[in-house]
């Protein structure tokens, strides 16, 4: 079921991406053309022939076109409102961002216990609940975790074996 709308995706990108793109360039360079500076003396005088104007108007609109990019991905704030939304509908991003909190909440508390017990003491009673508190935790949040996300189980996971 998953192909279909797979290639549904790659269709969309393909087009918006490649081909729209090209045929809106050549619908653009071609019809300023056409409507505009054929019909205007003076504008024929710096414009002699399609290919010269075509030429000068790719030549001026290509780096403007990339610098707008650059700003949109690097400058403005729309991009980072882009990739908030869809982050927040992305299940796998939900996901990743979980347990990357966790493995870094996991490794605080395990450089804590190794640099303790690398100075020869003993874990006190509270560390070892609080041990068991979060070994419990985790479990939970492994066994409860959703299964829509397509197969992504872990070594750790019952369900993966």
């Amino acid at each position: 079921m998953r192909a279909p709308f797979r290639f549904w995706f790659y269709l969309r990108q393909g087009w918006s991406t490649y081909f729209a793109f090209a045929v809106a360039m050549v619908n653009t360079v071609t019809l300023t053309y056409y409507l505009a500076i054929e019909n205007y003396p003076a504008l024929q005088e710096v414009f002699p022939s399609f290919l010269q104007y075509a030429l000068i108007v790719v030549a001026a609109t290509v780096p403007l076109v990339a610098l707008a990019g650059y700003i949109h991905f690097k400058k403005s704030p729309s991009y980072r409102a882009d990739i908030d939304i869809m982050t927040e509908s992305n299940p796998y991003a939900i996901r990743m961002k979980r347990n990357s909190e966790t493995m870094l909440g996991l490794a605080i508390e395990i450089l804590a216990l190794v640099a303790k017990t690398s100075e020869g003491e003993r874990l006190s009673d509270a560390e070892k609940e609080r041990i068991s508190r979060i070994r419990e935790d985790l479990a939970a949040y492994m066994r409860d975790r959703p299964d829509d996300l397509d197969g992504m189980s872990t070594v750790f996971d019952e369900r993966g074996h």
